[in-house]
């Protein structure tokens, strides 16, 4: 292969392989950025959903205190008057649920027996002692906030000690359940969310019978934000024997899921279940595809650039000067006379140096040349 097409392929594909090289290194940088935003993106739901349990639990405790700093509700209390505490309290009860959320308002005795069920005052009388939240509040008269599983199940709970100074006369508590945080959590932060309890903490609880049981493995799923979209996304390993936060991307069906798992802990800080939330990650996927794209187009663009620079100082100031010479030192081997058309002799560089050995050579040449066309036009006549 000549010169003048085996210097111009080895440029270019050079060029092409270092702009490809380049191109894929910078792809590479690209999706490292990517997995960082969606690894904080991940860590930064895990934080939300913490805190969200945190916030909603410490607003149920000091409801609560409100509730129970009322001087006429601690006397109806003290007094046990069910049915004029139920009357005095049922509005804002109401009140309460309507705009927050509140399922759980309970008063109970020094003895843990349920003493009024705001949510459901025909229920009464029970003995509550195998809740550690009630037990430690009428025992060490203190406040506690957070997660416990009651007689209806999981619910973020605030409880308070009631006294008239020196005598016990029982707590008082709120609480709700996970379904309307969950939903909260869903609108404000773009994620779908459900939460898991293992099964064998549920041996004091009462269910509705014709609520249809979820299970993962021995985990019960007590609320979740849409199960349907969950339901092919979460299997056993994002739900059991989680004991730190885990954070996942998984596809499914060619979308991009972040999956966070997060350890669900009670009030006492006892490892109960896990809360798994969802993020689709499809934004970061097209994301990827338009890094692909200009990965591809930045590769096209300087094989063509580089390609075309190359092969244009090829050839201006390499393979024509010495295509012209090559004319030259043609024409000397021929006999012929040669000029100096391009001016090469007048360059500076080894382009300009061969030029003028070759008019050296033509004047060494002269007298022979002369001789041989002597000699022609002799033989013509």
């Amino acid at each position: 292969m000549k010169l003048k097409y085996r210097a111009p392929l080895i440029a270019i594909a050079v060029t092409a392989l270092v702009s490809t090289v380049n191109a894929y290194l910078s792809y590479q940088t690209e999706l490292e950025a990517i997995e960082t935003a969606r690894q904080n993106q991940l860590q930064q739901v895990a934080r939300l959903v913490n805190a969200g349990i945190e916030t909603q639990s410490q607003l149920l405790l000091s409801v609560a205190q409100t509730i129970i700093s009322i001087s006429s509700i601690e006397q109806l209390f003290q007094q046990r008057e069910r049915e004029q505490l139920l009357q005095e309290l049922l509005p804002t009860y109401e009140l309460l649920s309507q705009r927050y959320g509140v399922t759980i308002g309970q008063f109970h005795t020094p003895e843990n027996i349920s003493f009024l069920r705001l949510h459901q005052s025909d229920r009464f009388g029970d003995d509550l002692s195998f809740r550690e939240m009630v037990n430690l509040a009428n025992s060490r008269q203190s406040t506690y906030a957070g997660i416990e599983i009651g007689r209806g199940g999981v619910a973020i709970r605030g409880i308070v000690p009631v006294s008239d100074g020196d005598r016990p006369l029982g707590s008082f508590e709120l609480g709700r359940s996970f379904l309307p945080i969950l939903n909260r959590l869903s609108n404000l932060y773009d994620l779908e969310v459900a939460a898991f309890v293992d099964n064998q903490f549920f041996q004091n609880t009462t269910f509705d019978p014709d609520r249809e049981v979820t299970l993962i493995g021995n985990y019960r799923e007590i609320g979740s934000t849409n199960w349907p979209l969950l339901e092919p996304i979460i299997s056993s390993e994002f739900v059991k024997g989680i004991n730190d936060t885990l954070y996942r991307v998984q596809t499914i069906e060619g979308t991009d899921y972040g999956i966070v798992s997060i350890p669900m802990s009670d009030f006492s800080g006892r490892k109960i279940g896990t809360i798994v939330a969802v993020r689709n990650f499809s934004n970061f996927q097209e994301l990827s595809r338009q890094f692909f794209l200009m990965a591809i187009a930045q590769t096209i663009v300087q094989i063509v650039l580089i390609s075309g620079a190359i092969l244009l100082v090829f050839n201006g100031f390499l393979l024509r000067p010495l295509l012209a010479i090559d004319e030259q030192l043609k024409k000397l081997a021929s006999g012929q006379m040669i000029e100096d058309e391009n001016n090469l002799c007048n360059r500076q560089d080894e382009i300009g140096e061969i030029a003028r050995h070759c008019q050296k050579l033509q004047q060494k040449l002269a007298p022979q040349t002369i001789k041989i066309e002597k000699n022609n036009e002799t033989e013509s006549i």
